[in-house]
């Protein structure tokens, strides 16, 4: 397997496609089993030979940002896992501290600000050969990915866990997640492909979009798009990133999450900051 380049690590991750709760619902138990969608960063992992790698959607290589990781994994044999880097409280914006700094004198007091977890969710290889387990269904590598760590004690690596749609739905709203991820147990792993295998359920909509200004207030900013029609506050430590780049560009990318949009009006319904995009200028 070649990790030369951006694009060879790119090709590794396997997207979803989405679907609502009431479809999920209607699923054969038999043959679909869901995760918690975690609100972190998808990563893959290889161990080979005791050598880590690891690397992020955009096909970065992250072993800075996260070593306490990295040392973890060391303790595992051969093997490309995946899963979810999150904040051990799930909170994205901490997470993103972690993810995005580039400094390397940073990260020690960032290990120790922003304990992380590991959650990994699939197994691709195990041994010398790191895709062996691809083809597989989801439901042989689930016993696979449990064979691989069992009797290892990690101290920042999970297994997530696999259950009924209905059980890890109702533990997702009660544990106020983002949503959970539905999978095909007999699903093969479709490297670089968004793929019905696995569908996200969020509870809340997002979207992308572009704004162009913003007001100063107490709590923060509030920015708007060109057009004024939508809005939304940012608040926190993040709003000062947004902020220095629309002083500098005039315009900046966010996700923002909402209830549901008036297709007349193009208006949405309680929209609300999620992230921001394209950016890597934390220093």
């Amino acid at each position: 397997m070649g990790l030369e380049n951006y694009e060879d690590r790119k090709k590794m991750f396997m997207l979803c496609n989405s679907i609502d709760e009431e479809n999920a619902l209607k699923l054969d138990e038999a043959n679909y089993q869901a995760n918690i969608k975690f609100d972190g960063e998808n990563i893959m992992a290889i161990v080979l030979n005791d050598d880590v790698i690891l690397w992020n959607r955009r096909g970065r290589i992250c072993n800075m940002n996260f070593p306490e990781i990295v040392e973890d994994l060391k303790k595992l044999p051969n093997c490309l896992i995946n899963g979810e880097v999150i904040s051990v409280d799930d909170d994205f914006t901490l997470l993103q501290k972690r993810a995005l700094t580039k400094t390397l004198s940073k990260i020690p007091q960032l290990v120790k600000d922003i304990p992380l977890k590991f959650m990994i969710f699939d197994v691709l290889g195990v041994g010398d050969n790191a895709t062996n387990k691809i083809d597989l269904p989801l439901r042989d590598r689930i016993v696979e990915m449990k064979n691989l760590f069992s009797g290892i004690e990690l101290e920042y690596t999970e297994l997530a866990e696999y259950k009924p749609i209905e059980e890890i739905l109702k533990q997702s709203k009660e544990e106020n997640r983002e949503g959970i991820v539905v999978k095909d147990l007999n699903g093969k792993y479709m490297c670089g492909k968004r793929h019905d295998n696995w569908k996200k359920l969020k509870f809340w909509l997002e979207t992308d979009i572009i704004v162009t200004s913003y007001t100063e207030n107490p709590s923060g900013i509030r920015v708007e798009t060109s057009d004024g029609n939508i809005a939304c506050q940012i608040a926190g430590e993040q709003h000062k990133e947004v902020k220095e780049i629309l002083d500098e560009k005039g315009q900046v990318e966010i996700t923002i999450q909402y209830l549901s949009k008036n297709e007349e009006t193009g208006k949405f319904r309680f929209p609300s900051f999620k992230r921001l995009l394209h950016s890597d200028t934390i220093k």
